[in-house]
């Protein structure tokens, strides 16, 4: 069975005025962020070496 992997775009992070600074907002804009940003970070690790890099010329 071949199965597509999603790719997660790196996500933007908020502006200050993004979040209200009370705390009470469940989830905030930050952890939303931060959630994102920890799935994408993984996604870079599992990135093939040569992906990772730019190498897409073969090496004759």
């Amino acid at each position: 069975m071949d199965t597509m992997l999603k790719k997660i775009p790196k996500p933007v992070r908020p502006e200050n005025d993004d979040c209200c600074g009370g705390g009470s907002c469940c989830p905030c804009v930050w952890d939303a962020y931060f959630n994102q940003l920890s799935l994408w970070e993984e996604q870079q690790i599992k990135k093939p070496a040569s992906k990772a890099n730019g190498d897409t010329e073969e090496v004759k």
